[in-house]
This record gives structure tokens, C-alpha cells and sequence, in this order.
């Protein structure tokens, strides 16, 4: 099959000309390990079952399956020919910020390759798949993940695997809420950008709830009842990072990066490139300390899971709201008092 590179060429042209903004912007460096020189599988395990920096290690997943044998060229033929739900992306600009998706489809790996490749619009990115949830041999693709530097207490708490697999797609920035996540880089290149909750929050109202609320001197974030809880309003990638303390690091295949649940974070993926997150249960919650909103999206998500499959979504955000207005009013209660 003969690809038409066109559309991706200009694309490519144009997140050049988007990011040249941030072409002077000073980034910092997050602490990096090389897997069996100066980390080793008891030293991540202390330090991840209570996570509160994200740090990556070069070369932590590379004896895996997945990143040994995954390839364009064979990742249809290993998950069994299924179909994955994509996000549809109708302009440059959407696509570019990773913001406003259009729609989703269904698609196998195969078909998903060949049109990324052609010149069609609109732009399409197999995001945050679960890969429980996809029709295909389980145990095979478990095995091909699996990783053996990985220290057993922390296999124990693993709750899932999630796939993200696309042509220079972006996420825009967010942050998990609960849990640590693994981020380990397959094949390709992705560029990851991140910082603390409080990191560019430049006054004191904005450690506490009000400004939490209301929005950063930065960052504005979305209202905790909207469908996108955990995401900024802002498009991060727009941004003029030279006034924002930002972290920035690009994995490279077997790579991982370990994300605590209250870091912010957004991603650019290099060319086509795919990444598998894997979720790990999180017993230590002081990570919500002086963060009252982030609370609050806590406990949503809380609720949501113990009623989601029983109510329906309209009466869902009905009790989120009577629940919230109750958060809210003993928090500024019990501030004026104490």
C-alpha cells in the first residue's frame, strides 16, 4: 500500500509554527534512572507505594515482549484483528491541543495505520483504551506487557492496563486524581509535560479552596461537574510555558514514567507511537491534603462508581450536585471556624 503523506506533512508544518512559542521556554528536568545502574526494583517500590514526584527510568521496560516484538506491522495480527474506539478530531487545531475531540468510531490497528497515513481528515487517535475491554487473546497480550522488573508487592495493586496509540496526537493537560500510573513507552517517541497542583498557582488564595475553584493564576480548571472533571480549560500547548514552572521529558522505546495522581501533565506523541499506562492502586490519600478540589473530584469519582450503573446520568449529576453544595458549605463552615 502507497501512503499519502500530505495531510500529516502539513500538520506537522503546523504544530511547528504552534509550537515556536514555547521555542525559548526553560524546562525542567525530572529525576532520571538507568534500570539496573542506579535504580533497582526495591528502590521503586519504596518510593512508588506513596508516589509524590514523578520520575522516570530509561530502559525499565524494555526486556518486555511488547517492546521487543510490537511493531506497525504486526500490532493488528497480535490483538486478534479487534476493533478499537478512536477519537475523531474535525480541525488542526483540535487535533493539536488534544482538547475538543468530535466523535468517536471503531476501527482495527490495521485500518487505523493505513488512514493515519492518507489525507483524509478528520484526525483519529486510539486514546486511553482499556485494553480489558477489547475483544482479543488476554493472557497473550498480559504476557507481552508483563514486566519482570517490576517488584511483586506492586504487581499485587495493579488495577489495569491502558493503550495510546496515535500519529502526532496530543492529550491536553490533566491530571488522574486517584492511583499511580506507569507510562511505558512501546514504540515511537512521546513528549510528556508536567507540574505539581500547586505549581503555578502564584498566590495564597490559590492553595486553598476558593481559588482552587475559581482558577489558578495560571491554569483555569474545568468545573468538577463537567464530563471532563480532571482536564484544564486552558489548551496547554497554546500557553506561553516561559511564565509557568513546567517539567518536560520524552521517553524513547522502554522507557517509563512514574505519575503520582496529583501532578498535572500533557503529552505529544512523535510520529506514530504507542504507549501502554498501567494503573496501580494507591492506599496513601495524603497527596489531597490543602487540596480541597481535587478532593472533591475524589470523592465524584467515589460516587460515581457505587451509582453510576444504577441511576441515570441525569439524576447522577443531580445527587453530584447536592453532594458537592454539602462539601462546600462544612469546608468554608469548618475554615471560619477553626
Amino acid at each position: 500500500m502507497i501512503y499519502n503523506f500530505n495531510i500529516y506533512m502539513n500538520f506537522e508544518k503546523f504544530k511547528q509554527n504552534k509550537d515556536y512559542k514555547n521555542k525559548n521556554a526553560t524546562y525542567l528536568k525530572l529525576d532520571e534512572y538507568l534500570w539496573n545502574e542506579n535504580i533497582n526494583s526495591n528502590m521503586i517500590e519504596s518510593s512508588f507505594l506513596n508516589l509524590h514526584k514523578p520520575f522516570v527510568v530509561r530502559n525499565f521496560c524494555k526486556d518486555t515482549i511488547a517492546v521487543k516484538y510490537w511493531n506497525k506491522d504486526n500490532i493488528n495480527h497480535i490483538f486478534d484483528n479487534a476493533k478499537f474506539p478512536s477519537e475523531i478530531y474535525e480541525t488542526d487545531d483540535d487535533f493539536y491541543s488534544g482538547q475538543k475531540k468530535d466523535g468517536e468510531y471503531k476501527t482495527t490497528l490495521s485500518n487505523f495505520i493505513g488512514y493515519v497515513y492518507s489525507n483524509l481528515k478528520p484526525y483519529i487517535y486510539i486514546a486511553e483504551v482499556d485494553l480489558n475491554e477489547i475483544k482479543c487473546d488476554h493472557a497473550k497480550i498480559v504476557e507481552h506487557i508483563y514486566n519482570y522488573n517490576i517488584n511483586p508487592n506492586v504487581q499485587n495493586s495493579l488495577i489495569s492496563h491502558n493503550m495510546f496509540f496515535g500519529h502526532n496526537a496530543s492529550s491536553n493537560c490533566h491530571i488522574h486524581v486517584e492511583d499511580n500510573y506507569i507510562l511505558n513507552q512501546i514504540f515511537g517517541e512521546k513528549t510528556i509535560f508536567l507540574f505539581d497542583y500547586h505549581d503555578n498557582n502564584n498566590t495564597w488564595s490559590s492553595d486553598w479552596l476558593l481559588g482552587s475553584i475559581v482558577g489558578d493564576d495560571v491554569i483555569t480548571q474545568c468545573n468538577p461537574f463537567s464530563y471532563t472533571p480532571n482536564f484544564i480549560k486552558n489548551d496547554f500547548f497554546s500557553m506561553d510555558h516561559s511564565n509557568m514552572t513546567v517539567y518536560k521529558v520524552t521517553l524513547k522505546p522502554g522507557d517509563s514514567l512514574f505519575i503520582p495522581p496529583h501532578w498535572w501533565h500533557a503529552t505529544q506523541g512523535h510520529q506514530l507511537n504507542l504507549s501502554i499506562t498501567s494503573i496501580y492502586k494507591r492506599s496513601d490519600l495524603s497527596y489531597l491534603f490543602f487540596k480541597p478540589l481535587l478532593i472533591l473530584i475524589f470523592l465524584l469519582k467515589v460516587l460515581k462508581y457505587e451509582l453510576n450503573y444504577t441511576i441515570s446520568f441525569k439524576t447522577f449529576r443531580y445527587y453530584l450536585f447536592l453532594f458537592s453544595f454539602f462539601f462546600l458549605f462544612f469546608f468554608f463552615f469548618y475554615s471560619f471556624i477553626f
